[in-house]
């Protein structure tokens, strides 16, 4: 079932929720005012708490460059890029990491990788096509992107596959990061 969580004002700012299902947070968490990030969206600047991890691995941040080599409906609104690396220029990132794809305007926007860490395989990336948004999927949909270059930098973020900041939660089921969701 299906919940839309109201806006909350406060000290730490106002968001929308969002939708989520009812068992992503429990009724405890949405009342200390926990929301899923990944579903809200800021209606004023904010404050955010987030308890790091520790233990986590140190990967190099890298700057490349990429074509996209498919391009493939999912669903009414959600594009699966694929985005080859020159030869010889692997990624090495965990599952749970992001990239930053770089705009023309020198804007960025954020990405999940949707594929596990694997060498010598191209970064399979989830776009929602937001309307109004500032990824140029129309563009990319348009020419098939498949002659343009693009550059991203990453990996960012780190969300191991751990239930150890999930109280009630100690196999880190619910918060498991999911991988490779395409249609290969």
């Amino acid at each position: 079932m299906d919940l839309a969580a109201p806006a909350r004002p406060s000290w730490w700012g106002e968001v929308d929720a969002g939708q989520f299902t009812a068992t992503a947070l429990t009724p405890q968490e949405q009342s200390q005012g926990l929301v899923l990030l990944c579903q809200a969206k800021a209606l004023s600047d904010l404050e955010i708490d987030a308890r790091e991890i520790a233990g986590g691995v140190a990967l190099e941040i890298r700057m490349l460059p990429c074509r996209v080599t498919d391009l493939r409906t999912l669903s009414h609104d959600v594009m699966m890029l694929k985005l080859s690396l020159p030869k010889g220029k692997d990624l090495e990132y965990l599952a749970g990491q992001y990239v930053d794809i770089l705009l023309r305007d020198g804007k960025r926007r954020s990405f999940s990788i949707a594929n596990r860490p694997q060498a010598d395989t191209p970064l399979k990336l989830h776009v929602r096509q937001v309307p109004g948004g500032r990824f140029p999927g129309a563009r990319v949909r348009r020419t098939k992107g498949f002659k343009e270059l693009m550059r991203f930098q990453g990996p960012f973020g780190l969300f191991p596959q751990t239930g150890e900041y999930k109280t009630g939660d100690p196999d880190g089921r619910r918060h498991r990061p999911r991988t490779d969701q395409s249609h290969s």
